[in-house]
This record gives C-alpha cells, structure tokens and sequence, in this order.
C-alpha cells in the first residue's frame, strides 16, 4: 500500500472504531501518533520523529487487535476456566469511569458467538497489516 492507501485506510478504519463506540482505541493512538517515534541518540539524547502513514496504520491496526480480539479471547478462555471448575461462567464488565455507561456481560453463549466474530476481524486485521507491510 502505498502512503495515500494508507491514509485512506487508517482514516475509514477511525470512522468504524467510532460507529462501533471505540473512539478510546482511536484517540491513544492518535495521541501515540502526536507524540511521535521516540529515538535514542548517542549519550542519551533522544529525539522524535514523525510516523509515517504505513506505521500509524500498523499501530492503529495492533490497538484494535489488542482492544478488540485479544480482549474477547481472553474473555472466553476465563469462561472456560470457570466451567470447567463448574464456577458460574459469567464475565461482569464495569466502566471505570462515571460516565453511567451500563454494565457489560460476557455469557458463555455471547462469548463463543463473539469469539468468531473477533477472529474473522483478526483474520482481516491480519491481512490488512500484510497489505501494508508488503
């Protein structure tokens, strides 16, 4: 992919983190992008750098994988965990914040459905890094 490609790409990806209510994902990596590529110099000078527009998409890209897939694979693997030392496999979600958003529940039943819904996104975010890595 080339750098408009890319462009084009991180920037439809955005828009779907926000219809999806995942603008918190959009803007750390926004802020990550802000802030620049940390470099270390000789004698411990370090300077910033700008990301280019494939790199800001790969980070964008890893910060949904993470957000995303890992998160609803981990939920399942607890939810496992749990039923099979015949707990009550239940995962209850909470805001960390005061902005009264309800409560989240992972049921086994919602887990597995969104366990292959979360590894066809990889499978996507999978071939979209390829994209833009080749």
């Amino acid at each position: 992919m080339d750098e408009e490609d890319c462009f084009i790409a991180y920037r439809e990806l955005e828009q779907i983190l926000y219809e999806f209510n995942l603008e918190w994902v959009a803007e750390q990596v926004a802020q990550t992008i802000r802030e620049g590529k940390n470099l270390e110099e000789n004698e411990g000078i370090n300077r910033t750098e700008e990301y280019s527009a494939q790199e800001q998409l790969l980070l964008l890209i890893n910060a949904v994988e993470q957000a995303v897939v890992n998160n609803v694979e981990i939920a399942a693997e607890i939810s496992r965990f749990l039923s099979v030392h015949e707990l009550i496999p239940e995962i209850r979600f909470y805001p960390s914040d005061e902005r009264g958003e309800e409560l989240f529940v992972f049921a086994p039943g919602q887990i597995e459905e969104r366990l292959s819904s979360a590894r066809q996104l990889g499978d996507f975010l999978n071939n979209l890094r390829f994209e833009v890595e080749f």
